[in-house]
């Protein structure tokens, strides 16, 4: 799959513009889509090309948040495939109450430099938002489910699974923002076969619609297949445009120390004549 191709899927599932406004009437749900596309190419002395792309679409109701996403990445170094991954995922919560859910995630991902061919992974558990506040949040996640892996050696691997996973929000304004995601997966079936994921990412606003991210995502696999290495490391710097609701899931409609042009004090009125002048003669 080549780069324009990859390029067309992510923009194809993106909402359109014209869509993309809202009214100002509160609705039952809310919506918002994050595209986010990122390309290196180098020519002369070195030839090289990369291309990552991502689309990922939250819809937010009442009690319940539904979040898919779609990511490639792929690069070429003089005609040579280099780099190649590709990841599909949907993810549902219902809360209870207001810092306790249950969910669900269902997860594709290939990635045949890692020796994956293909991995299925469903889970389902319990969530909890530990805290929050106007600027930060932390939610952790604690479930099981199954596993299905297919790998480049024809190797199948099938069983349960248990995880945990945390997320930590800190807010510096009403769209720039710090993540930190961690997961931590356990195969029943493998014995001692475990997954470390740590997602790094930093958002910042461009313009009301535009961002710029950079994110670090560490990935450890305790029993890869022969021959490939444990550690996988993506630095990437991205471009994001964001459509629907601009909100982040903190309350970034409070004070930030950022004055609204509208309600800045007005300038003060040019000092009155005091009468000194010509009027005395």
């Amino acid at each position: 799959m080549t780069a324009k191709a990859l390029l067309l899927l992510v923009l194809l599932s993106a909402p359109s513009s014209a869509s993309a406004s809202r009214k100002a009437a509160p609705s039952a749900w809310d919506w918002r889509n994050d595209v986010e596309l990122s390309f290196v190419e180098t020519s002369g002395n070195s030839m090289s090309r990369v291309f990552s792309g991502a689309n990922t679409l939250e819809f937010t109701g009442r009690s319940w948040l539904a979040e898919t996403k779609v990511s490639a990445l792929h690069g070429k170094t003089r005609d040579l495939v280099t780099a190649e991954r590709f990841l599909a995922f949907e993810k549902l919560r219902w809360y209870w109450s207001d810092d306790n859910y249950v969910f669900e995630k269902l997860l594709w991902k290939r990635d045949r430099f890692a020796g994956l061919r293909y991995r299925f992974d469903f889970s389902a558990g319990l969530g909890h938002r530990v805290f929050k506040t106007k600027r930060s949040m932390l939610e952790l996640e604690a479930g099981g489910g199954q596993i299905l892996e297919h790998e480049i050696q024809d190797v199948n691997h099938r069983g349960d699974s248990y995880k945990a996973t945390g997320k930590y929000t800190y807010a510096f304004g009403p769209r720039a923002s710090f993540e930190q995601d961690a997961e931590y997966t356990h195969n029943l079936r493998k014995g001692s076969d475990s997954r470390h994921q740590l997602v790094s990412t930093l958002t910042a606003p461009l313009s009301k619609r535009l961002s710029l991210r950079m994110s670090f995502d560490y990935e450890f696999n305790h029993r890869p297949p022969p021959g490939i290495m444990r550690v996988d490391r993506t630095w990437n710097t991205s471009i994001v445009v964001s459509f629907g609701d601009p909100a982040l899931s903190l309350d970034t409609d409070e004070d930030y120390g950022e004055i609204d042009p509208d309600d800045a004090a007005p300038a003060p009125d040019p000092p009155a004549d005091s009468g000194d002048g010509d009027d005395g003669g």
